[in-house]
């Protein structure tokens, strides 16, 4: 089994969500402009983002298209991530859902929602009408959207339906590109408080932890269900000597082989998918470890 724990779409509305989530901080905006090809995403940011798009067109291809490249590549699940904010994508999933509905176990979804802690009743009302009306696998929390830190106990509500419905929790820890936040913001120690405060709630480490490798893999060591995945960072550099990978390399090729994940966010690393998965597979993990990290400990994080 092979699982994209942290996939992408090439489908317009969902690239839509990401841009509108993160354009207002420059510092992604940069980051998104050097991903897609060198197209321009101007410095007035959300407004631009529909031009942006319509430039990009060419990215963009039918789903049923994307799921024979999955099968070609032997990719049985891929775990979307799509922002979900009526401001900017109205009906996503509703959207996302009618298009895949003939590939229910084939594309599985894991919305973030736009100012959870600010209506965090409400986000815990709205995640469990939607796991109900689109079988989600989990929540993508990202903190620094709402100037929070994933431990603020605004949050208590998304964690405890979640909890309560067995959906796995992602959470942004990577040092953010924000200039409007510390690096602080996305430590793995707030998702660390969280793990303590909810034993039973899976939790991945969404895109490993790095620069705070080491201090990620003590969290996912010593809690059941924690575990991390370096998605958006190119896979080979996980090899090279001083990325700050070495660690990973290490532990998680023994005794925590069983809690990394493979995730790719291609689309924001410019590259397809089949680039990103055939640099994992070169990494030097023994067999059964390799197995695990492409997708038996996807299934098991997600219960998929």
């Amino acid at each position: 089994m092979i699982v994209d724990s942290f996939g992408g779409l090439p489908h317009r509305e969902v690239l839509k969500g990401w841009l509108k989530a993160f354009s207002p901080f420059q510092g992604y905006r940069r980051m998104f402009q050097a991903s897609f090809s060198g197209l321009d995403v101007a410095e007035d940011g959300v407004d631009n983002v529909d031009s942006f798009l319509d430039a990009a067109a060419s990215l963009f291809f039918p789903t049923d298209t994307f799921v024979e490249a999955m099968d070609d590549l032997g990719v049985d699940v891929n775990v979307l991530w799509v922002h979900v904010d009526q401001e900017f994508v109205p009906e996503i999933l509703e959207t996302l859902s009618s298009e895949c509905c003939s590939f229910p176990k084939r594309i599985r979804l894991l919305p973030s929602y736009g100012s959870m802690a600010h209506r965090p009743e409400e986000t815990a009302a709205r995640i469990e009408q939607d796991h109900k009306n689109h079988n989600l696998v989990g929540v993508c929390l990202l903190p620094i959207l709402d100037h929070r830190f994933a431990d603020d106990s605004a949050y208590e509500p998304v964690y405890e339906v979640c909890s309560n419905l067995d959906l796995t929790v992602w959470i942004h820890t990577v040092n953010t590109w924000s200039e409007r936040h510390p690096s602080d913001f996305c430590h793995p120690s707030h998702a660390d408080r969280v793990a303590c405060r909810f034993p039973d709630l899976s939790i991945v480490l969404g895109h490993g932890g790095w620069p705070w490798v080491t201090e990620a893999i003590a969290i996912a060591w010593r809690h059941p269900h924690v575990y991390l995945e370096p998605s958006a960072f190119r896979w080979k550099n996980l090899a090279l000597p001083g990325s700050g990978w070495e660690p990973l390399l290490c532990y998680g090729n023994t005794m925590l082989a069983h809690k990394v994940l493979f995730g790719s966010l291609w689309p924001l690393l410019g590259q397809p998918l089949s680039q990103v998965l055939e640099e994992a597979r070169a990494l030097p993990l023994k067999p059964k470890t390799m197995v695990r990290w492409l997708g038996e400990n996807a299934r098991e994080a997600y219960r998929l």
